[in-house]
């Protein structure tokens, strides 16, 4: 996943997969919109997570809308 690469007289850093970190950060995000929206159901109110819908299309404040989030 990372890359050694030298600079000069040993100093070392490590380089960021590219392909790894858009990955990892994907799943982040479509976890936490997942956990966010059970949240807002099991907890009540958070009108603020139905403007998820204007960017995800079929989404909603809903179990299927959490699974539509997580994809």
């Amino acid at each position: 996943m990372f890359q050694r690469i030298k600079l000069r007289k040993g100093v070392k850093i490590m380089k960021l997969d590219k392909k790894a970190f858009g990955l990892a950060s994907g799943v982040l995000w479509g976890v936490a919109v997942f956990v966010a929206t059970l949240w807002v159901i099991w907890r009540g109110g958070g009108n603020t997570m139905g403007l998820l819908d204007k960017f995800y299309l079929g989404y909603s404040i809903s179990y299927l809308g959490a699974f539509v989030g997580l994809v």
